[in-house]
């Protein structure tokens, strides 16, 4: 973010929360660090969003963040995302595997690949039963990603393992 960028945000802090207290320069730069992988765009509509949800105190910078992903966070919903598998498997069917299809959104070829595609394909089981257990598997995948975009290198997949001394 450039500092013109970053002065739009203080002052979009500012001007929604008028009443607080102003950021002392440490805790400025240390909210400008936490904010840096987002874009001013998205610091700004997480902002907005929050002070029009009627916030009535300045939020803290982790909500401000978590709000921002919240916001860019573009996973279909489930009905879309069963449709387009079950118009995938009519189409294709279990031969084709999902990396050759076309999806919407990869989190939907996540989905399937973790499902099994030939199963899905395949299977007999009731309708509903397949729903359920492929919408949890969304489900799942959806929240890990998340997550990931959440906390990224905190993460302890992310850190070198004590192990491999």
């Amino acid at each position: 973010m450039t500092d013109g960028e970053w002065t739009a945000v203080m002052a979009a802090l500012v001007g929604s929360w008028p009443d607080a207290d102003p950021l002392s320069s440490d805790v400025e730069r240390f909210w400008r660090d936490q904010l840096d992988g987002l874009t001013a765009t998205q610091v700004l509509a997480a902002v907005r969003s929050l002070m029009r949800d009627g916030e009535r105190f300045r939020p803290v910078v982790g909500q401000i963040y978590r709000r921002a992903l919240d916001l860019s966070n573009d996973a279909p919903d489930w009905p879309t995302v069963w449709r387009e598998i079950r118009r995938a498997a009519t189409t294709y069917g279990g031969r084709t595997a999902p990396g050759d299809i076309s999806w919407s959104h990869d989190l939907i070829r996540q989905t399937v690949e973790a499902f099994g595609w030939a199963d899905f394909c395949n299977s007999t089981e009731a309708d509903r039963a397949v729903h359920a257990q492929m919408r949890t598997v969304f489900e799942m995948l959806t929240e890990r990603t998340a997550r990931e975009e959440r906390y990224g290198p905190l993460m302890p997949s992310h850190r070198p393992s004590r192990l491999a001394r």
